[in-house]
């Protein structure tokens, strides 16, 4: 008899027998392949029948197999006990064996539990917290280690509290950072000389790319005036030269437009730019010539660029 174990609905079993000449218990083929019948609980009705067959009779005598699969259909279900009878002549002497199993072997929660519960994670994490740390003096082992860095720890913290002291090594480093306020910053920022900033592109190059000391006084240099917007040299004599928009449908006044004036009718080189106001007017300051006169604000649709002529 074998316990084939616990299975599940749909699983395949295999189960074996030997046949014996009951005379003199050599192995021996039986009269005809064995019978099994595959019985549920004490149900004396089988769910199951069938016949076995040789495996391997080339190399083995009396030694037979069958694989059932454990359908549904067949009458398995799960929590169920099932026994197998065989039955098998051999030199017309009947003989008998069985095997059983079950289909998903149920497992005492209760029982399982308890035994966990024996001893609680409280009691574990309390007998943790509580063993002694002289208990760990293994070398390589985690509770040697944790107590040596303590230690270590411990020292290092002392060394540190005294450093903190008022006149320790870092007390006074820390009164040394303290004493550098804002001020202090800002008066060293606009102190540092203009000629320790050479970096290309730096804020400080730029700005002494832009600028010149001469005769105790800075001035923005040739190269930067060359720079600035056009006509800028001239503002002094330029012409205050106002143009005015109006609707060319009911000649009311365009207010909020963009404006600007170019020298040239590409629009390339930009003169100056501005808003019309509430009358539809805006002002420039420009040398006497000929302009060309941009115009857009959404919604509208402008002829530009518009020429016009600037004069006294």
């Amino acid at each position: 008899m074998a316990y084939l174990g616990s299975w599940k609905v749909d699983d395949y079993v295999t189960f074996c027998c030997n046949t014996h000449d009951p005379d003199t218990g050599v192995a021996t083929d039986a009269d005809a392949v064995p019978a099994y019948r595959v019985y549920k609980d004490e149900t004396a009705t089988p769910i199951l029948t069938g016949t076995m067959t040789l495996l391997d009779s080339g190399n083995t005598t009396g030694f037979y197999s069958e694989r059932i699969q454990l359908t549904a259909a067949s009458g398995f279900e799960k929590g169920k006990c099932y026994t197998v009878y065989i039955a098998a002549t051999v030199d017309s002497d009947s003989g008998t064996t069985h095997h059983s199993f079950q289909i998903e072997a149920e497992v005492d929660a209760n029982t399982i539990s308890a035994s966990l519960n024996d001893p609680t994670a409280a009691a574990i994490a309390d007998a943790v917290w509580d063993e002694t740390s002289t208990g760990h003096v293994s070398a390589g082992k985690a509770g040697q280690q944790i107590w040596t860095d303590v230690d270590a720890i411990l020292a290092d913290t002392d060394e540190v509290q005294a450093d903190l002291a008022d006149g320790g090594r870092l007390d006074l480093l820390i009164d040394t950072i303290c004493a550098v306020t804002a001020a202090v910053i800002a008066d060293a920022v606009w102190d540092e000389a203009a000629s320790a900033h050479d970096t290309e592109d730096s804020f400080g190059n730029v700005v002494n790319d832009l600028t010149e000391e001469s005769g105790g006084t800075y001035r923005f240099t040739e190269a930067a005036l060359a720079q600035g917007p056009p006509g800028g040299a001239a503002i002094a004599g330029a012409v205050t030269w106002i143009y005015t928009l109006t609707s060319s449908v009911d000649g009311t006044a365009v207010v909020g437009a963009e404006v600007w004036v170019t020298s040239d009718e590409g629009g390339d080189n930009l003169l100056a730019s501005g808003v019309t106001d509430s009358d539809g007017k805006v002002t420039f300051y420009l040398d006497e010539g000929t302009v060309y006169v941009w115009r857009q604000k959404p919604g509208w649709d402008f002829d530009n660029p518009d020429e016009d002529t600037v004069e006294e």
